[in-house]
């Protein structure tokens, strides 16, 4: 035998020993690992089936104090984004017990308890209908009635208020089923889902007849009511909670029938309104992309201006979403443009089927953007983060068309007066004038004077003169010139 072949036999046992030994190692730190997630994750063992049942069942009711302390935190919810107060809301929101009910009917389902089902749904509807009506006498009633971006932050659900609902209300039910409830958690729970004001604020649209606020808000409690009750479901029965026995097993068959198919009834919308919401957060991510990319991004010449706080974007299911911008000022987009940015919003595959609206116009049409505006300023509050974001870019826009529109100056009476005074005008112009040092530039209100044939050189100076002083008077501005027509 070879030196080589007898070297062989005798390594080839020792590797195969090491790779042995590297499979039981790796082997236990598998099982070192999962034994440690498991001690990390686990909270069956640390359960109180009876007592969560209990406490649940317990904040069920809806009468006496709990009536009272209902209505307390709706107007103290009311209060708070009435005066865009986020620490009174969230103080709205601790004391608030509508959670009860909802937590109530996904224990129920879950357990197969139709007696504690039918109490949660009508203490919760109690509990809806109260809590709208509290807060629509109260802003219908109250003479101070701003659009609060408190307010306003709760007409328009997206993709995570779902989210927030939907963990919030594992937390809140992992919370409520620990041994010693963790009470911090329940009153974070509290804040996060926010059940209180989307009711006030479906009051307060109510109240000053702007439905499509109601329907909003109250989008976004029935988000937060579904899935907050989706998590306890799920987690109920995670922890294997006992189910609820009936004598009769005929009964009981049909509850639990019963109790599945109102189960799935649920969750069928609440995922329905998951993809929806999430197809609509796609969607405002790639029109704000397309927007950052092509209109914020193009360069005016002149006094042209995009106003992004204008920029409308509408998201429909069925394909007819809309992009709508605003431009101002005298500077038109050119048409060439405007095609390449529709071909650059068909890229991005969610707004092939957006129509893109550019709005815009010249001097000559002043009037009927500043009409456009002022109702577009209506629609689109909510975009807007306060009241003196509303009153700086109103104030902007306002002093922006007066530098463009004639209808500011009064040149009917104008010229009525200086017929009657300067005998020796044939005609009267006016029109603004951009100028511009290179430095800065400026709109100049400029008269345009026709003599009358014969007039000397003298005259006409002097007359100028006469009119330009009293021009300056009459409107109140320095700034005003007068030239002779060629």
């Amino acid at each position: 035998m070879s030196e080589e072949h007898k070297k062989d036999m005798e390594t080839t046992p020792l590797n195969q020993d090491n790779g042995d030994e590297v499979k039981k190692d790796f082997k236990g730190l598998l099982g070192s690992v999962r034994k440690f997630l498991s001690e990390l994750l686990e909270i069956r063992s640390n359960t109180d089936a009876v007592a969560t049942k209990e406490s649940i069942i317990a904040d069920i009711p809806f009468k006496n104090h709990t009536t009272w302390i209902l209505i307390c935190s709706i107007f103290i919810a009311s209060i708070g984004l009435n005066a865009n107060s986020t620490a009174v809301v969230i103080g709205a929101m601790l004391i608030s017990p509508l959670m009860g009910p909802i937590l109530g009917m996904g224990l129920s389902l879950a357990i197969n308890d139709i007696d504690t089902l039918r109490r949660s749904l009508k203490n919760f509807t109690v509990m809806v209908v109260l809590s709208v009506i509290t807060a629509f006498l109260f802003f219908y009633l109250f003479p101070l009635r701003d659009e609060s971006s408190e307010l306003l932050a709760r007409t328009k659900p997206d993709i995570r208020d779902v989210l927030i609902a939907f963990f919030g209300g594992l937390a809140l039910v992992i919370a409520r089923a620990k041994k010693g409830t963790i009470a911090s958690v329940i009153f974070g729970v509290a804040i996060a889902t926010a059940l209180m004001p989307p009711l006030c604020t479906v009051g307060f649209g109510l109240a000053i007849g702007k439905p499509w606020y109601a329907a909003g808000a109250m989008y976004l409690f029935i988000i937060n009511t579904i899935f907050i009750g989706l998590a306890t479901f799920l987690v109920i029965k995670f922890l294997r909670f006992p189910m609820v026995r009936y004598a009769n097993s005929q009964r009981r068959r049909l509850i639990a029938r019963l109790a599945s198919i109102t189960g799935i009834l649920v969750m069928i919308p609440a995922g329905f309104t998951f993809y929806n919401v999430f197809q609509e957060s796609l969607f405002m991510k790639q029109a704000q992309e397309f927007l950052q990319e092509t209109v914020e991004v193009y360069q005016f010449e002149g006094s042209g201006r995009y106003v992004d706080n204008l920029t409308k974007l509408e998201y429909v299911d069925d394909g007819t979403s809309v992009i709508e911008v605003v431009f101002m000022g005298d500077e038109l987009i050119p048409d060439n443009m405007i095609n390449t940015w529709r071909t650059q919003k068909n890229e991005y595959n969610r707004l092939k089927d957006a129509e893109l609206n550019i709005i815009q116009g010249g001097k000559d049409d002043s009037e009927e953007k500043f009409n456009y505006v002022s109702e577009l300023y209506e629609k689109n509050k909510a975009e807007l983060l306060n009241k003196d974001e509303q009153i700086r870019l109103l104030e902007e826009e306002l002093a922006s068309l007066t530098m463009n529109a004639g209808k500011q100056i009064p040149f009917r009476d104008i010229s009525a007066e200086i017929k009657a005074n300067y005998e020796n005008v044939n005609a009267l112009g006016f029109s603004y004038q951009l100028q511009t040092d290179f430095k800065k530039m400026d709109t100049v209100p400029v008269f345009e004077v026709d003599w009358k044939n014969g007039i000397s050189s003298g005259q006409k100076e002097a007359d100028s003169k006469k009119m330009l002083a009293w021009l300056k008077l009459r409107l109140q501005d320095s700034t005003l010139v007068i030239k002779e027509v060629e």
